[in-house]
Formats: structure tokens, sequence, C-alpha cells
């Protein structure tokens, strides 16, 4: 069980769950909704970062859903976001993933122990098939290259706060911050799975999607600027 608060702890919450959106009407709803379902000590902030869509307005019916605006990018809206957390805890999750039921409570268990910094989760794909379980599975691995952003990092807003949060990267943000957490301790990796849509691997084929996301995180570790490697993910932006 989590643990109470003291009083003098009362008037903030202990888990601050920020979203970054871009045009996530599709999904939003379903994110919060399973978030309002946990019942845990926390806020919710949603950090949109200009959508054109139905996303603020079904964001909108949440009334424990704080609404941020910023400039579009997934490390800027995050950072605007961990500003305004009141949490102990931060956890970033992508508007399209669910969190399971015993998150929290795996969270402050994960970090009690100082040794591990920050941490994620094993995915689950949905839809899914044999393949996109067999990759569900390699998430599940506690290694940088089976470990990112959409597995809902965690960690202490103190430690965020102190590191100087998310590179200002259009891409890979996930993979440099994860690298500067993995070398200031422990990263935990909870068997636990949060489910997360399947919609890129749907449209681009779960092989190819897979070989491009190999090809741009060697490249990112290689060197390549990730403003070029945007340009290679998505093409015409």
């Amino acid at each position: 069980m989590i643990a109470p608060r003291s009083n003098r702890d009362q008037a903030s919450p202990q888990f601050s769950v920020i979203i970054p959106t871009l045009n996530e009407e599709d999904h939003i709803t379903d994110c919060l909704e399973a978030l309002d379902q946990l019942g845990a000590d926390l806020e919710i902030i949603v950090v949109d970062g200009g959508s054109e869509d139905l996303t603020r307005s079904r964001v909108l019916r949440f009334p424990k859903a704080k609404w941020l605006q910023s400039k579009p990018g997934r490390a800027v809206q995050m950072n605007v976001g961990a500003r305004e957390a009141m949490g102990e805890y931060l956890i970033f999750l992508h508007a399209d993933t669910r969190l399971p039921k015993a998150a929290f409570h795996h969270i402050e268990q994960g970090l009690e122990d100082r040794s591990n910094v920050a941490g994620s989760f094993q995915l689950r794909f949905e839809p899914t098939s044999p393949i996109l379980r067999l990759y569900g599975w390699m998430s599940g691995w506690n290694l940088p290259l089976a470990t990112y952003g959409d597995q809902a990092f965690f960690l202490r807003k103190c430690l965020f706060d102190s590191v100087g949060g998310y590179r200002d990267y259009p891409i890979c943000e996930d993979v440099e911050f994860q690298s500067r957490m993995r070398r200031l301790g422990s990263w935990k990796k909870i068997k636990d799975p949060v489910v997360t849509s399947a919609r890129r691997f749907i449209k681009r084929g779960p092989v190819r999607q897979q070989l491009l996301n190999v090809f741009i995180v060697t490249s990112f570790y290689c060197g390549v600027r990730p403003e070029r490697l945007h340009r290679l993910y998505y093409p015409g932006s």
C-alpha cells in the first residue's frame, strides 16, 4: 500500500502525472479515465503543443486535469509540466498509454531503494500480435536499448529539477535523459506493464517500424543530430 502522508504534506499531491499532447482526441479520454480510476493522491497535468482537434475539449471534461499550453515538442512540453508539478514523484505518460492499477505502489516501492534514481514500465501493445508480444517482452529488459519514453518514465521531482529536465531535442529526448539517469544510479524496470497503442506499428508495419526505431536510436548514439533524425522519422515535418 502507498504510505499515508504527514499533515504538512496534505496540500500537495504525492504524484504528478504529466501528459504531453498534440492532436490526441482519439486517445486522451481513455488515458484520463484510466487515471481517474486509480484513486491515488495525484495531480494530472496535460501540456498541449498546439492541437487542432478536440483534445482540449476532451481534457476539460475532467476536473482533476490541469490544461497547459506550450510550444510543440515533447521535451519542451514535459519540462513545462514538470515546472508546474507539485508532487513528490513525476510520471511522464504518453496520451495513448494507460498505467497499471498498482502503478503508484510500484513507483513508490521502487524508489524507496535510493540506489534507484528513476525507472519505467514494461510495455503491452493494444491491439496486439505475436510480433508485438515479442516486442513487449523485450521491453521488460532493463537495458538502454529496450527502454523508451512510451514506457512511462518516473523519478522524484527533486532529482528531475536538479538535472535540468529533458534536453530540448525534437526526438530521442527520452534516450538522452535515460542515459544521464543511468550514470547517476540504477534504473528500475517494473514488469507490471503499461498498455500502449500499437498505432505506429500498424501504420508502418511492425518490422519496418522497429527497424526504423533501431536505426534512429543507433544513429543518435553515434552522434547524428536530433534535428536530422526527426526529419527522417517524420518525413515532411
